[in-house]
């Protein structure tokens, strides 16, 4: 059983420095394999495995959602309007 006080981090750093120089993680073994076969020409191969390894070294980008509003000339604008376009105008420029 594992004592729950304990943190974790140092179990990470036993586990690593458990693991011998010839021990591959899967990911490792997925480059080698990768690098090797362009080494040997072989771009069907290589190709494969590296849209397999991608998702696991490049992080997905996610969707984003944008609303874009129409913005009024500065005559048609409030005085709140304006000075909420002013500020935020502000924050946006360069100092």
């Amino acid at each position: 059983m594992i004592d729950k006080g304990i943190s974790k981090e140092p179990t990470k750093k036993i586990l690593r420095k458990s693991i011998s120089k010839t021990q591959k993680t899967p990911l490792e073994v997925m480059i080698f394999i990768m690098n090797k076969s362009l080494e040997e020409e072989n771009y069907d191969l290589a190709l494969n495995v590296a849209y397999k390894v991608a998702p696991y070294l490049h992080a997905k980008l996610t969707e984003s959602k944008l609303e874009v509003t129409n913005l009024k000339r500065p005559e048609e604008m409030s005085d709140e309007e304006l000075q909420i376009f002013i500020g935020a105008s502000k924050a946006g420029s360069p100092s």
